[in-house]
């Protein structure tokens, strides 16, 4: 793979792992929609740009791939837990 996409991998990936702040923090759902979208394009430019040009995918790639679904699927859960505790304190 070529180096200049290996560091554009390797930097948004470490700015990823700061992501859990806001997750952590409980800051509002915009952060939340704001990280799911950003996983979803950083996934889809990997897949261009390392399986659609032909490099190879090794093990841990692949996991760090199947993380960020998980990601994704965290952040969409909490975002339904967060809207069903409104629901629920706005009929109490």
């Amino acid at each position: 793979m070529p180096m200049d996409v290996t560091i554009f991998f390797l930097v948004s990936g470490l700015s990823q792992v700061f992501w859990v702040i806001p997750v952590v923090k409980r800051w509002n759902n915009l952060w939340l929609y704001i990280g799911i979208i950003g996983t979803v394009i950083l996934i889809i430019m990997w897949l261009v740009a390392v399986p659609g040009s032909g490099h190879q995918v090794d093990t841990n790639q692949f996991a760090i791939e199947v993380l960020q679904i998980i990601f994704i699927i965290c952040c969409m859960l909490i975002i339904k837990d967060r809207a069903a505790l409104k629901v629920n304190n706005d009929r109490v």
